[in-house]
């Protein structure tokens, strides 16, 4: 009995994960502020984006797909991670 219900725990754990955190902020120029967002459970990656012209600064969650799309634009640096508040 005991193990099942170690069993029903791990399982619940496993479910119910805490969803990532990451550092939040845009700003038109060189710095931003950012603030904590918590992420919706479709979005698994912190970002930072920074547009250079005009110089832009993103900081939020994303989806793996979009921060790896902003990549590979021009003019444009992107940073993905997936641990919280790494951006």
């Amino acid at each position: 009995m005991r193990l099942v219900f170690i069993c029903a725990l791990l399982m619940l754990s496993v479910s119910f994960g805490e969803a990532l955190k990451c550092n939040f902020c845009t700003s038109e120029g060189d710095s931003c502020v950012p603030s904590t967002q918590t992420c919706p459970s479709y979005m698994n990656t912190c970002g930072i984006v920074l547009i250079m012209y005009p110089m832009h600064i993103i900081r939020s969650c994303m989806t793996y797909d979009l921060c790896q799309n902003w990549m590979h634009m021009r003019n444009v640096s992107a940073i993905c991670c997936s641990t919280d508040l790494c951006n």
